[in-house]
């Protein structure tokens, strides 16, 4: 068998051939999140998605901290028809937060490193654009620096299983 060393290179080099999606570092631009979690029935998820989202967003406004209109979110099943969300929304302005609170805010270090990879799919799918991630993230001896997370990159949220979203799923690395 003869094999073309350049073609297997470029295969090797090309994120989209070799993981199935354009995963590519960028740096860390929408830093100040107003930041909340809940855990819910697994079946329940849909709805509840938009509801801590509208709180958060409700939240933002109340606090006068100007919402800029991103929204982060992380989820995970745990098996037992128990799912914990994790949602974040974009702020132009600094809050004070107590510990306690009902609302958290959170920072992320501007300017530092973000493993991406734009997702286009049925909702149900994202999680291989993160498996993707997290295997990219691994070949190169990345660091994870926090919990990945998806960014919606249209209106909405609140998907269910079958809506066709745009996502940027990111991996905060070292």
């Amino acid at each position: 068998i003869k094999i073309n060393l350049e073609n297997f290179k470029a295969f090797m080099e090309n994120p989209l051939k070799l993981y199935g999606f354009n995963i590519r570092e960028i740096q860390v631009m929408d830093t100040s999140f107003l930041y909340a979690s809940r855990t819910v029935p697994s079946g329940k998820f849909t709805q509840e998605t938009k509801s801590l989202f509208d709180f958060l967003i409700s939240e933002a406004q109340k606090r006068n901290a100007s919402y800029n209109g991103v929204r982060i979110f992380h989820y995970e099943e745990h098996g037992n028809g128990i799912t914990s969300l994790y949602a974040g929304v974009g702020l132009s302005k600094r809050v004070e937060t107590k510990e306690g609170d009902i609302v958290t805010y959170k920072m992320m270090p501007y300017m530092n490193n973000l493993l991406v990879a734009d997702f286009e799919g049925p909702y149900k799918d994202i999680h291989k654009a993160y498996k993707a991630l997290e295997l990219y993230k691994e070949d190169y001896k990345r660091v994870s620096m926090a919990i990945p997370f998806h960014k919606y990159l249209n209106d909405g949220y609140g998907f269910s299983d079958t809506q066709i979203v745009k996502m940027r799923v990111t991996y905060p690395v070292f």
